[in-house]
C-alpha cells in the first residue's frame, strides 16, 4: 500500500516535451512539491517511444532536479498517438478469470501489434464498464529501464485519457458530472487534444498536430471546426446537457466565448494550478510560464487520490 504522505509524480511526455508534477497526498489534500517543464529535441520521442533513451534521461533528470522534495514514484501518462482506448459494454461474464479471457479475446482482434508485443489494461468504470487501453509493450519496458536508470520507479502507467478525467472530476465535483456530456480541449502551439466523456464513460480522445497552429490567427475557427468533427463523429449533437473546459498554452477568455457562443454551452478556462489545487496566483507566480503546459501531469499526479 502506498504511503500517504510520498510525493507522486506525474509525468506527461509529448512529441516535442515532457512535463512533469510532484504531489504529496496528505490525509484529504494535496501539496504541490514541485512543477518542470523541458522541451525535447526533434526525434528523441516518436509516436510516443522514446527512441533516444539518453537525451531522455538527461532531459528527465534536469527536470526532476527542478522539483524539489519528491519521491522516486512516478506516474506516466502515454499520448493519445500511442495508444488506444476504448469504453467497453458490460462484460459477459462474472468471474475475474472469465472477464480476462474475454479482454484478451478482445485485445487479440484490436491490436495493430502482434499480440506478444501488446500491452494491455483494463479498469473498472461504473455501470460495470470498462475501460481498455492498448498500446506497444516496449512503449512502456523503455520508459520503465529509462526512468530506473536514473533512480525512479515507474509506479503506474495509463492512457492520457485517464488524467483528463481525473482533472474533469476534480473540476466539476459531485454528481453532474456523471449526467452531462464533458470535454476537455487543450490547446498548445503544437497540439490541439480533445476527450469527450459521456455520462461518466469516454466516448473519444484524440490528438492533433496541424501545420498553422503556431499562428494565433486561426486557432479559434481552428478549434471550433475540429470539435465540432468530433462531435459529428461520435454522435451527441442532440445532447443538451454539455460543460467544456479549455486549458494550455493558447487558451484564453476570447477562445471560451467563441466556443461558448458556438455551441451553447459553458465553457471554463482552466488553469491547473490556480484553478484545481486553488493555489494563490502568488504562491504559483515562479511557475506562470509553465503553468498551462502542466495540466496533463497534473491529473496523472493526483492517481490515487481521493479528496
Amino acid at each position: 500500500m502506498r504511503n500517504k504522505y510520498t510525493a507522486i509524480t506525474g509525468l506527461d511526455v509529448q512529441q516535442n516535451s515532457i512535463a512533469l508534477v510532484s504531489l504529496v497526498h496528505e490525509c484529504a489534500s494535496v501539496r504541490l512539491v514541485g512543477a518542470a517543464y523541458q522541451a525535447l529535441p526533434p526525434g528523441v520521442v516518436e509516436q510516443g517511444e522514446w527512441r533516444d533513451r539518453e537525451v531522455m534521461q538527461d532531459v528527465l533528470r534536469q527536470g526532476y532536479a527542478a522539483l524539489g522534495e519528491r519521491g522516486r514514484a512516478v506516474v506516466l501518462s502515454i499520448s493519445n498517438e500511442a495508444v488506444i482506448t476504448m469504453e467497453l459494454a458490460p462484460l459477459s461474464f462474472p468471474f475475474a478469470h472469465q472477464s480476462c479471457a474475454e479482454i484478451r479475446d478482445l485485445v487479440t482482434r484490436l491490436s495493430p501489434w502482434p499480440l506478444a508485443d501488446t500491452a494491455a489494461a483494463w479498469s473498472s468504470r461504473a455501470e460495470g464498464r470498462a475501460l481498455l487501453a492498448i498500446c506497444r509493450a516496449d512503449v512502456i519496458q523503455a520508459s520503465r529501464r529509462c526512468l530506473r536508470t536514473i533512480g525512479l520507479q515507474l509506479q503506474h502507467v495509463e492512457p492520457e485519457c485517464q488524467s483528463h478525467w481525473r482533472l474533469l472530476c476534480q473540476l466539476w465535483r459531485g454528481p453532474v458530472i456523471n449526467r452531462s456530456t464533458v470535454v476537455l480541449v487543450i490547446v498548445q502551439t503544437d497540439l490541439l487534444c480533445i476527450s469527450i466523456f459521456h455520462h461518466g464513460g469516454l466516448r473519444l480522445s484524440h490528438s492533433v498536430v496541424p501545420n498553422d497552429m503556431a499562428s494565433t490567427q486561426p486557432t479559434a475557427s481552428y478549434v471550433v471546426e475540429e470539435l465540432q468533427k468530433t462531435f459529428d463523429q461520435i454522435g451527441t449533437n442532440g445532447v443538451t446537457t454539455r460543460l467544456i473546459a479549455v486549458m494550455g498554452g493558447l487558451a484564453e477568455a476570447s477562445l471560451c466565448d467563441v466556443l461558448q457562443n458556438t455551441f451553447a454551452a459553458p465553457v471554463t478556462l482552466l488553469s491547473p494550478l490556480t484553478g484545481l489545487l486553488e493555489m494563490t496566483k502568488a504562491s504559483s507566480l515562479s511557475l506562470a510560464d509553465i503553468e498551462p503546459r502542466l495540466g496533463v501531469a497534473l491529473g496523472s499526479a493526483l492517481w490515487g487520490y481521493n479528496g
